[in-house]
């Protein structure tokens, strides 16, 4: 797994939040729009079977939590 896109969402996240509490709102929506973005094109958690270990396997979760803790976050 790549750690960077999950360094560089927390840095978005951490910058946006920092504007939009000094005021700026135009500047956090800006400081996140990548994260945004990239939060939008990933598919909704699922299950695969995996045959070779005869069982369900949950697939795409990581990125729905991003997306829950991403917009609980902003609502603070």
């Amino acid at each position: 797994q790549n750690a960077r896109p999950r360094n560089l969402s927390a840095a978005a996240n951490a910058r946006g939040l920092a504007l939009q509490a000094a005021g700026d709102a135009r500047g956090a929506a800006a400081a996140w729009a990548a994260l945004d973005a990239r939060i939008a094109k990933e598919q909704s958690p699922g299950y695969v079977f995996r045959t070779e270990l005869s069982s369900w396997q949950l697939v795409h979760a990581h990125g729905a939590a991003e997306a829950a803790v991403t917009a609980a976050l902003r609502r603070r």
